[in-house]
Order: structure tokens, then sequence, then C-alpha cells
């Protein structure tokens, strides 16, 4: 279903806040309203926190990963991995010190070859996750970028919502994604394997540099646990910082008079003379900063439609019958673009997160709902601050322009930065 989240919010909009399918006997939900989901995934979280089988992620390497795992002691394992390291702002400042670093390597690179940001954005997630300080042209980048962009299409294939057809020989006509499976697999045993590997042999010599990695480690985690969770800050953390800072920076060549007010309330901070810091925005110091970054996830998120949860057991809500076993997913798109939630949501307006009344904060839908919200969110989400506020403070966004100096259309690779 080509743009199937649009397709869902057209039938929720229909039918109420929810709507169904049913494939095969498989029941298929899809929330459209926030109201439901929190009520749902949030308030009976305990029924709705396990996952459907993902044939295809599980075919290929991904089975003990957080995002796939079934809700179950290896899951809550995990989980307890990310909270003690990130899972409030208290502990994600211990990386303070390596998002702002990275940052301003960020920042001189992203000068000299602006085209080549998304590199710079993937170095912050693997030096918290490993300590592992990327060189020119490494090859453990691209390993780990092909890894993302494959995980991403394995998402897609039949064989996840007919997962009988698993079973069928290679040789057989439509049995094309057991080779490419293979092939994957090897790809997700070797990013998983090596970088964990390394940190083992920098910590056996004195020299690993502090990392999730290395820190559950020392605290004696199991291994299996802690190198499946550090793939998936990669995979999940790279995918949404890069595509959230890419969107930030097209909205500030298409809404320039947003740009300039952050750059007036970064200025007013700093006087001028250093960088915007985490520090200042958990002081509450850049507020309009900080909106622009909830209207940049509510605007363009990164997921239009959440990983499915399961129904672990029959359940009933507002006259609905929900059997055992049926996927449950919830539209972000569609409730970011919901009116009731946000007047006039085509709308770029970071002001609607300001003053005595402001709209419901995007992070809760964005990141997701209960027991299976991202783990990683306080990250991802200090990742993106850091850049943006950091890129504005030097830096002005603007269009490029054609040859003849007409202004092109914004898109990432089409825009350029001027020293301020």
């Amino acid at each position: 279903m080509e743009r199937e989240w649009e397709t869902w919010a057209e039938w929720g909009r229909k039918y109420g806040g929810t709507s169904s399918v049913t494939i095969l006997g498989q029941t298929i939900i899809v929330l459209n309203s926030y109201t439901f989901a929190k009520e749902l995934l949030d308030n009976r979280s305990a029924n709705y926190s396990d996952r459907p089988y993902m044939t295809m992620p599980i075919l290929c390497g991904w089975g003990d990963s957080v995002v796939i795992l079934s809700y179950g002691p290896a899951f809550r394992i995990q989980r307890k991995l990310f909270h003690k390291t990130m899972g409030n702002l208290e502990n994600l400042r211990q990386f303070y010190h390596i998002e702002e670093g990275q940052s301003q390597e960020f920042l001189k690179k992203i000068l000299a070859d602006p085209e080549h940001f998304v590199d710079n954005v993937a170095s912050v997630v693997l030096r918290i996750a490993y300590g592992y300080a990327l060189g020119n042209d490494d090859r453990l980048l691209v390993e780990c970028k092909q890894v993302t962009e494959d995980f991403i299409q394995m998402t897609k294939f039949l064989v996840n919502k007919l997962p009988f057809l698993r079973h069928i020989p290679e040789w057989m006509p439509g049995a094309g994604f057991k080779i490419r499976a293979k092939e994957w697999k090897r790809n997700v045993q070797d990013i998983t394997n090596e970088p964990f590997e390394w940190v083992k042999e920098q910590m056996a010599g004195g020299i690993a540099e502090p990392s999730f990695v290395s820190s559950q480690l020392e605290d004696g985690e199991d291994e299996n646990a802690i190198k499946y969770a550090a793939v998936t800050m990669y995979a999940a953390g790279f995918d949404t910082t890069v595509v959230t800072t890419k969107v930030f920076f097209k909205t500030m060549a298409l809404f320039p008079e947003v740009q300039v007010r952050i750059q007036a309330e970064i200025d007013s901070v700093t006087g001028g003379d250093r960088l915007p810091t985490l520090a200042d925005r958990d002081k509450g110091l850049l507020p309009y900063t900080v909106a622009t970054l909830y209207e940049v996830l509510r605007w363009h998120l990164p997921l239009t439609i959440g990983f499915p949860h399961r129904a672990l057991e029959d359940d009933t809500y507002r006259g609905y019958f929900i059997p055992k076993g049926s996927i449950v997913a919830f539209s972000s798109w569609q409730m970011c673009r919901d009116p009731d939630l946000y007047p006039d949501p085509e709308v770029f307006d970071p002001t609607r997160f300001l003053g005595t009344s402001p709209q419901l904060d995007p992070r809760e839908l964005v990141f997701g709902f209960g027991r299976r919200i991202c783990p990683g969110r306080f990250l991802a989400e200090a990742s993106v601050f850091v850049i943006m506020a950091r890129v504005l403070a030097v830096f002005d966004i603007v269009n490029a322009v054609s040859v003849d100096g007409v202004p092109l259309k914004p898109s990432p690779v089409q825009l350029t930065g001027t020293v301020r």
C-alpha cells in the first residue's frame, strides 16, 4: 500500500478514531486518535506491550533487538540497560560532553563539506554507544549505514504479513526473500559483534573511552543484551536523528523568520561569545529553540506509523472487540495533523508550544506509547537540539541557487550555509 499512513488516516476520518482490516484471519488495527492510543497502549499497556512476529527482521538477525523482542524477560533486561544509562535527563547528562564535543566537529566538517553532514550526525551515536571515534571513509560507518537502510527495507516484505511463507523452500518462486535474508543476516551479525568486541579489547588494554557498552560491561550485565541494545541504539538513533536534522535544515530555509528568531534568542543567552549548550536548554533559557524542535518533530515526524504492538488477550474498548493476537499500530502522522490537537496543522508554527496554554507536546506522539516507548528518546532529542542550536549560532541557512541565480527548491543537498 503506497503511502499507507494516508490511507489509514482517510479510513480513520471516515469510520472514527480507529480503523481495522482482517487479512487471512489476522486483525490489524490502526489507531488514528491520540485518546485511543493513550488509553489502550499506555493505560492498558499490560495487554498491549507485545510485538507481532516480524518474520523478515528475525530472519535477518534482529530477533534479539529490543525493537523486535516479544514482551518478556529479555525485553525487560534491555529496557533496564537503556533506562539506567539514558532513561532520563539526569542519566543522560553523563554524555553531554560527547554530544557537545561532536557537535563542534560537526560544525567544522559541515562548513568544509555540507553534503556529508549525515556522516557527522552518525558519529555522535557511535561515540556514545561504543566510544568509537570515526575516521575518514570509516568502514564501520559504511557498514552501519547500510544495515540501517536494510532494516527499513526488511519491514516491507510480504512475509511479514504472511509469516507462513517463511516455510517455503528457497528454490520456489517468491522465495527470494530467503536469499536476501541470509545476506543481510551476515551484515547484521558483523555490525553487532565487531564494535562490541572492539570495546572489550579496548577495556582489556585499559584504554577504553567511556561509552554505553563499556559501562554496562563494567556492571557485569548480560553481554548478549548489551551488544543488541548498542546496535539498536545506533540503527534507530541514526535514522531518527538524520531524518529530523534534514527536516530542520529544510524548514529553516523555508521559514527564515523562524531562523532569525532562534538566532536572536541564542545571542541573548550567549552574548555571541560562546556556543549554546544543553545546560542552557535544561535551564529553560532557549524556549523558542526548543519549541522549534518540537514543531520540526510534529510537522515532519521521523516515523509515520509506529512499530506495531500485539494484544495478548481479548479486549473491548468503546464497543470495539479486539481479539487476542490483534496487531495494533498507531498513526503518529495522523495524530500530528489532528486539528483538534493542533489547529491549522499544516502551518509551521513553533509558538503553538509556548505560552500559558501550549498545545500537546508532540513527543507524546512521536516516540511511542506505554512500555514500548522509545528508550533512546532523550538521546535523540538532545542530539538534534545541540545540532540545531549550534548550527544557527554560527550559520545562516539559505536556499542554494542555480548557476543563473534562481533559488532552488529546498532539499537537504541543495541548502547552503553562510557564516554569521
